[in-house]
């Protein structure tokens, strides 16, 4: 028995069933990617980021578990888009992902049954393409696809490298090309997700157990091996530099929206979220039959374990011929989960979230359950029709998943709350002009709410002042990427000093939506406010207008204010918070002495100078804390120690002015400018 080479000692790689097996699904893919009513909350995080600048965009992704590459891959999507002029941008920015899930099918069911056979092959192919939980990431505008489609890669290709080993079969050629691949997939993938590296460090030591296996240190498995995973870690080097900022941020991010690191949690992972998707967990007590398929999916472990109580210890030869790759195929997926579960059990870094990040060891866990099934079937005799009915419960745990997913989006969705509301008379009338902002997720939401004429916030500069009521829609605001006015309309909104009667309707969260979904209605606007927020005055200080947009809101010793890079007006002149060197921005509450941890965020432009050093205190008190910081996003974390009680203490922070007029061509802005204050957050120690 050789899974290498079952059903036939030279597995056809079969290229007209799999052109038919793609087109089969092409039309489900592009329906899905085409769906506006599931573009979801990180979607619409990778829209904001990839239509920044490339300056903006690599300073932002230092903050965030994901380097640049993803972002700058959609960047390229949609300027070739805007060239072609006709392809839908929703499609657009989720075509990466449409094209890696492809892709992975491709490169499954090629490698798959040249290692497990026509029939294993064939499954496994199979298996990844009616997947749940890859089928939902094939439609994302994110980076887990891509990522599953280049860290499968790398393993299928050791068990590629593995049999030409054994076979005597390298070339010049097969030793390029195989560890080329390599090289290239495992480079990319780390520039994909920080988790990259966990995962490869995993493929790596399989790599490091089979070259053990085969004890030839001078062959093109060993040497090539060696070269390919050395460079693609030193591809990354570049990155490493950047690399404390994502720590510190994955250390101190928000988790409430993870599933905790609990056992019960470890286990969901193979049983229900493996197979099923997202929403396993919540149907469970509804449903039993997804009892017995979570059970009926261990069945390739249950009749891979009855070979050896049944048939015994296999024998020296069939020892021989076991491919090792299934193995290490049923290990490395519960190797990573444990890792991740650890590195958030023990606040190293929250990166245990059961419903995605473990989804990048999906294929191979998938790998793994059919090859067991092959090597069951074999040594029972049962064939492939056995191994089919191994696998059969992945296959129809993966079909319910997807059902499920499309049910749920389609009676409970956004597009389905659009229409209960009109339908209940809780939306303006068809036809009224609705506002959008942020203006660049227009397209992505337009077909959602098709009743409607949408149009950019902007457009509010051009209306006549007196318009008596005006609707707008605000969409899932990621603070560390807003634009300047749209910001500040919000603030304004919020705060109750835009109109003097206001009215909202806030959409419900659909997992995994969670974005928010914002319909304000304003009557009786301060059409002054609006003037001086999209005609605003030049050679002149905003403060006073910002800060009576900020401090009206009601945030518990949190202060949010300020932009977060420089927007420039229409004739070149920047629209910011322009102050003087000494900034003030205060607390919304009353402060008891005592020792404390200030959380700044602020981001710098590279002037008067690339590196300044900033002051910062608190008005009153003695301690004033230097820290010198470069361009770019910082999150800072100061302990201070504060000997007085204050009511609405006042942080102080000092930076070096600079004069647009100095620094940016084609302006005649002569503003003095600091930095852009982000926000700032005062919590206990210990806290």
């Amino acid at each position: 028995m050789n899974p290498d080479t079952s059903d036939n000692e030279s597995p056809r790689p079969g290229w007209f069933l799999l052109a038919l097996l793609l087109l089969a699904l092409l039309p489900i893919r592009l329906y899905t990617a085409l769906d506006t009513d599931t573009f979801w909350v990180d979607e619409v995080y990778t829209v904001l980021v990839a239509e920044r600048s490339l300056d903006f965009l690599v300073s932002i992704t230092t903050v965030d578990a994901h380097p640049p590459l993803f972002y700058l891959i959609v960047k390229l999507f949609l300027l070739v888009g805007g060239w072609i002029g006709f392809v839908p941008e929703t499609l657009l920015v989720r075509l990466p992902s449409v094209m890696a899930f492809f892709g992975m099918v491709a490169v499954c069911w090629v490698m798959g049954r040249r290692l497990l056979g026509t029939t294993g092959g064939t499954l496994f192919a199979l298996a990844v393409a009616v997947n749940g939980p890859i089928a939902t990431h094939a439609s994302d505008a994110r980076n887990y696809t891509l990522l599953m489609l280049l860290v499968t890669t790398c393993f299928l290709l050791l068990g590629h490298a593995r049999r030409l080993e054994r076979e005597g079969a390298w070339s010049p050629g097969r030793i390029a090309m195989t560890w080329g691949i390599y090289t290239f997939c495992a480079g990319v993938a780390l520039w994909l997700h920080l988790l990259a590296s966990i995962a490869l460090f995993f493929v790596g030591i399989v790599w490091i157990c089979l070259a053990l296996e085969c004890r030839k240190w001078k062959s093109p498995f060993v040497i090539g091996g060696l070269v390919a995973n050395a460079v693609a870690a030193a591809s990354f080097l570049p990155w490493l530099f950047r690399l404390h900022h994502q720590l510190g941020y994955l250390s101190e991010a928000n988790t409430e929206w993870m599933t905790p690191p609990e056992f019960f949690n470890w286990m969901y992972v193979f049983i229900y979220w493996y197979p099923y998707g997202r929403f396993g967990t919540n149907l469970l007590g509804e449903f039993p039959l997804l009892w017995i398929l979570s059970i009926l999916v261990l069945l390739p472990i249950v009749a891979w374990i009855a070979t050896w109580a049944i048939k015994g210890r296999s024998t020296p030869e069939e020892n021989a011929s076991l491919n090792p790759l299934i193995f290490f195929a049923l290990l490395l997926p519960p190797l990573f989960v444990t890792t991740l579960w650890m590195l958030s059990w023990f606040g190293v870094a929250s990166v245990f979230h059961g419903l995605r990040y473990p989804v990048i060891m999906l294929p191979i866990w998938l790998f793994s359950m059919v090859g067991l099934s092959v090597l069951a079937a074999e040594r029972f005799g049962g064939g492939r029709l056995m191994t089919v009915l191994l696998v059969a419960p992945f296959l129809l745990y993966g079909l319910l998943g997807q059902w499920t997913n499309h049910y749920l989006k389609t009676h409970f969705g956004r597009g389905a709350q659009v229409a209960f509301y009109q339908q209940h008379g809780l939306l303006p009338p068809a036809g009224s002009v609705i506002h959008v902002s942020p203006s660049s997720l227009l397209p992505h939401i337009a077909p959602t709410f098709g009743d409607f004429r949408l149009v950019p916030l902007e457009n509010l500069a051009g209306l006549d002042a007196g318009e008596g009521t005006i609707h707008i829609l605000t969409i899932n605001w990621w603070h560390p990427i807003q634009e300047a006015r749209p910001r500040l309309v919000r603030s304004f909104i919020r705060s109750g000093l835009l109109a003097e009667n206001q009215t909202s309707l806030q959409f419900p969260h659909v997992e995994p939506d969670l974005s928010e979904f914002t319909l304000y209605t304003l009557h009786d606007l301060d059409w002054t406010i609006v003037e001086r927020i999209f005609h605003p005055p030049t050679k002149v200080h905003e403060m006073d207008l910002l800060r009576a947009a900020a401090t009206a809101l009601p945030e518990h010793q949190y202060i949010v204010d300020g932009f977060h890079e420089l927007e420039l007006l229409d004739d070149g002149e920047p629209f910011c918070w322009a102050v003087g060197g000494e900034t003030r921005a205060r607390f919304d509450s009353t402060v008891a002495a005592g020792e404390y941890l200030l959380k700044v965020m602020i981001m710098r432009q590279p002037y008067p100078e690339k590196t300044v050093d900033v002051e910062l205190g608190f008005v009153g008190e003695p301690d004033v804390h230097t820290v010198t910081l470069g361009e770019g996003f910082h999150h800072l974390q100061i302990p201070v120690v504060l000997r007085n009680s204050h009511s609405q203490p006042s942080l102080q922070i000092v930076h070096p002015v600079w004069r647009p007029v100095d620094y940016l061509e084609g302006t005649r802005d002569n503003r003095p400018l600091t930095f852009l204050f982000l926000g700032a957050v005062l919590v206990e120690s210990g806290h």
